[in-house]
């Protein structure tokens, strides 16, 4: 039974649930507000030549989302975004069905250390009965790569800033 009590005590200071774990929440909390009022004061910039409106605003609601500040007009951002989206006509030979081929490259960079992020590189393919409509699907297919994997990305990678 000591034993048991030990390994139990053990299990629960692993796991969060110790005595002393509301003072660890507190801290944690305080933590977490921190880097939120930090997020908000940091201006990022959205950048694209090539990118769809709908695109974009997909890209900025992502960094929204996380808590940063969209800025068209600073000067001076920390983080500069650069978003390229290209789409091309995909030859599949199926009669009656057009496809395109796309590809979305963001590369975010911090301006105040100068250490650019990885970049988040997902492309794919889609059709439709028209070259129109296939272009549509590829803007919808692009925009719910940002809305899961991209955010998973900025997650990741703003949380290793320096």
């Amino acid at each position: 039974a000591e034993v048991n009590e030990n390994l139990s005590r053990q299990r629960s200071i692993l796991l969060g649930r110790a005595a002393g774990s509301e003072l660890n929440t507190m801290a944690l909390t305080r933590i977490q507000e921190k880097l939120r009022i930090i997020k908000q004061q940091v201006p990022v910039s959205i950048q694209s030549t090539s990118a769809t409106e709908t695109i974009l605003s997909a890209i900025a609601l992502a960094f929204q989302q996380e808590g940063f500040t969209i800025d068209v007009h600073s000067r001076e951002p920390i983080l500069e975004v650069t978003v390229d989206y290209h789409s091309q006509k995909a030859e599949l030979n199926r009669d009656g069905h057009e496809f395109v081929k796309w590809e979305l490259i963001v590369n975010i960079v911090n301006n105040q250390s100068g250490q650019s992020l990885t970049s988040f590189l997902t492309e794919g393919r889609d059709g439709a009965y028209s070259y129109s409509d296939a272009l549509k699907r590829a803007d919808f297919s692009a925009r719910k790569e940002i809305g899961s994997s991209f955010k998973k990305f900025l997650k990741q990678e703003l949380l290793t800033l320096k």
